[in-house]
């Protein structure tokens, strides 16, 4: 919601064809995945960087990005193996069940099939802030202003 608020071209975009929606979200979680790390124990010394982890040890795993933020979705790519586009891995792995469903694509999916009829266009309404943890990425706070579309 808040690419489509920052970016309406690709709002209308969506709207004239609804078709991309799968495409869109896949992309989306591809550009900035909810899951930004996760924990795990060693279940044995294990080596790394000079430096070993002894058995028991809980660490961190961070999900390094190629940027610092993720880039605006500006262009929708069709997953497909003949153009070497593979559906995004960001959610391959249950982090936590309430994480998985939080951000299940097909949820996505299914909100945009519903409000591109209905809604001409999403608009910020104000701050929007993200959660403070270091394994998930989301949103806290989001205010949006949702326009009808005339005549719905």
């Amino acid at each position: 919601m808040l690419t489509l608020a920052q970016q309406p071209e690709l709002y209308a975009r969506l709207r004239a064809h609804p078709e991309l929606i799968a495409a869109a979200v896949e992309e989306q979680l591809r550009m900035g995945s909810p899951v930004q790390g996760f924990y795990r124990t060693a279940t044995r010394d294990y080596p790394v960087g000079g430096v070993t982890i002894p058995a028991g040890a809980r660490v961190t795993a961070v999900v390094r990005r190629r940027q610092p933020r993720p880039a605006p979705l500006r262009k929708i790519r069709t997953p497909s193996t003949s153009t070497g586009i593979r559906p995004t891995t960001s959610l391959r792995r249950r982090v936590s069940t309430t994480a998985w469903r939080a951000a299940d694509p097909a949820g996505g999916r299914s909100v945009f099939s519903q409000l591109l009829p209905r809604v001409e266009e999403i608009r910020l309404a104000g701050d929007y802030r993200y959660l403070d943890n270091p394994t998930m990425r989301g949103l806290e706070h989001l205010p949006l202003e949702l326009i009808p579309t005339k005549g719905a």
